[in-house]
Parts: C-alpha cells; sequence; structure tokens
C-alpha cells in the first residue's frame, strides 16, 4: 500500500509540473515595402485594404493573396499581385517611372484628350475628346456634302443652274476645309497642353524608417501587428 500511494504521488506530481501543450501560433512573417523614389505612396489590398508611404514594415498577420500597388503624383503607377504565406520575411521593391512630356504629347496626337488623362486632369481630357469626336464628325459630315455638291455640279453642266451648282460645290470644300482645320488645331492644342501639363514629382516624402511609424488613422481593424498605414477597409477596397 506504501508503495502503491508513492507511485500515485509521483504519477500527480508528474501532472501538475509537466508544460502545457504549445498553443499554435499565428502568422509571423513580415512584409517590407520599398520603393524608388523612397516616400511613394502604396496600396495593399486583399483580406484588408492599407494605405501608406515607403519604406515600411508590416510585422506580421499578411499571409494570402494580396495586390500592391505604388503610386505618386507624377509617377506611372505600378501594381502587382503576390502570394505571403504569412511565416517568410518578404521584401517587396517598386520603382516608378516618371511621366514625360513626350507620352503625355504622343497620346494625345493618337486621340486629342488622352495626354490629358495622362497627365491626370480629367475635366480637359473630357473636353478635348469632345472636342475632337465633334470635328472629325464636322468633317465627315462635309466630306460626305462636297461628294453630294459634285454630283449636283456634273448633272448641271451645261445648264442654267450650273453657275449655282459651281457656287455649291466651293461653298463645300470651303467648309470641309474650315472643319479639317478645326478638327487639326483641337488635335494640335491637345498635344500643346498635354506636354505641358505634365504633374511634376512633388519631391521625397517620408513618414518614418522601415519597421513603423503610427502614422496615419486607423479606420478598420486590421491583424495584429499592423500599427502602421492607412487601414481603409477590413475586407477589399
Amino acid at each position: 500500500m506504501m508503495v502503491r500511494a508513492a507511485l500515485l504521488s509521483l504519477l500527480l506530481a508528474v501532472g501538475v509540473t509537466a508544460p502545457a501543450p504549445a498553443q499554435p501560433s499565428g502568422p509571423s512573417g513580415s512584409l517590407t515595402l520599398m520603393s524608388r523614389p523612397a516616400g511613394a505612396s502604396f496600396r495593399i489590398e486583399g483580406d484588408v485594404t492599407v494605405v501608406g508611404r515607403t519604406p515600411m514594415t508590416f510585422d506580421r498577420g499578411l499571409a494570402g493573396r494580396y495586390r500592391i500597388v505604388g503610386f505618386e503624383i507624377g509617377y506611372d503607377p505600378w501594381s502587382r499581385t503576390v502570394m505571403l504565406d504569412g511565416v517568410t520575411a518578404d521584401t517587396v521593391w517598386f520603382s516608378l517611372r516618371q511621366k514625360s512630356a513626350f507620352m503625355a504629347g504622343a497620346r494625345s496626337l493618337i486621340l486629342p484628350g488622352w495626354g490629358q488623362a495622362y497627365d491626370e486632369h480629367p475635366v480637359r481630357a473630357t473636353l478635348f475628346m469632345i472636342g475632337a469626336i465633334t470635328a472629325s464628325a464636322g468633317v465627315g459630315i462635309a466630306h460626305w456634302r462636297v461628294h453630294d455638291r459634285a454630283d449636283d455640279y456634273a448633272a448641271a453642266v451645261g445648264t442654267t443652274g450650273e453657275a449655282r451648282a459651281a457656287a455649291r460645290l466651293a461653298h463645300a470644300r470651303q467648309l470641309r476645309l474650315i472643319m479639317a482645320g478645326v478638327a487639326g488645331g483641337i488635335m494640335g492644342l491637345s498635344v500643346i497642353d498635354a506636354a505641358a501639363s505634365v504633374p511634376h514629382p512633388v519631391g521625397t516624402i517620408l513618414l518614418g524608417e522601415a519597421g513603423g511609424s503610427k502614422a496615419g488613422r486607423r479606420r478598420g481593424l486590421p491583424p495584429a501587428g499592423m500599427e502602421v498605414g492607412l487601414v481603409l477597409a477590413s475586407r477589399g477596397f
């Protein structure tokens, strides 16, 4: 009996002092965003949507498929989709290409207003596009009228209405020339305006080093460890 009691006491002591089973930990990986130029704006879209400025590190909590968009005034936007496992320490570098007057002018040469859209001037882009479409329609109508007046003139040759038909044909040709000039003027003005209105970079803006600052105002509940950036939504954007 004494041996049995001793064994029971020993088993109870081992059970009390045995360590509790480890609890599964959450995602522990990190994501660092770096850019050229430094201080560029970014947006992360996935289970959460976060915006901020580089350089910035999210210590943990990001796992799954995310779309990263880099953007800044005076630069073409950049985007990429990444898969994060929540364990690996990932670093994403992105470079933004500065917008150029040549590219803006070339776009407006193809389609008036396109260069203004590239320059991020939507109102001017809309006005130039409407003007170009209207002028092009006017050229088409004037060209059709010239052919119509030419047929009338051919039918009136040798008759008393020949002089009148010739005057109408000349007027139609003059109107077509005017409409073509208007269309060309709109295109030329759009090219010049687009090339002269390219937005210039505002310079480097830093909101803390990689590793985090508490810049921004939180509007949602990000995963644990994501104290940086501006959370726009808990899911989607």
